[in-house]
Formats: C-alpha cells, structure tokens, sequence
C-alpha cells in the first residue's frame, strides 16, 4: 500500500509534471490517485522514495530501460491530467 504524499513530495513532483503556470491549483494528491497502482508504484518509488529505474526494474523483473519506459508512460498520464484539470 502506497503512504499518503506529504506537501514537499508534491511539490517535487508538481515541478516535474507542469512545464508552465497552470491557472488553476493542481492538487497532485488526486493526480496520483488516477494511475493505476503499477504506475502509481513506479512514481512513488522514483521520485518519493529515491530508487533508481534499475531498481525498480529489478524489483519487477524489468530491465532499467522498460522500467523507464513505464515512468515516462505514468508522466504522460500525470501530465495529460494536469493539463486537463487546469482547463476546468
């Protein structure tokens, strides 16, 4: 089970996800609520917890590179999200 993100691990990731002010607040909380837990695992892991992509690769059976793969992919969702909810 995935802990609740404090304030400054929101932060960090909110930096990573939005390339320009949004107009509208963010909550990060309800972004990372909307991947599936295999990315919502690889997120965590990455940037809350400080593991690199072989480590999360090796944990899963994964090579580095399809572990990175899957971040990119959990990015995307994450952007895509923040993009829409900014629109709202």
């Amino acid at each position: 089970m995935i802990e609740a993100i404090d304030t400054d691990d929101a932060n960090a990731i909110y930096e990573t996800l939005v390339t320009e002010e949004p107009s509208e607040e963010i909550n990060v909380f309800e972004m990372m609520d909307e991947l599936d837990e295999r990315y919502r695992s690889i997120v965590w892991e990455y940037y809350f917890e400080g593991k690199t992509l072989r480590q999360i690769g090796e944990s899963r059976g994964y090579t580095k590179q399809y572990a990175h793969q899957e971040l990119q992919k959990a990015i995307k969702i994450l952007r895509q999200h923040a993009a829409t909810s900014s629109e709202r």
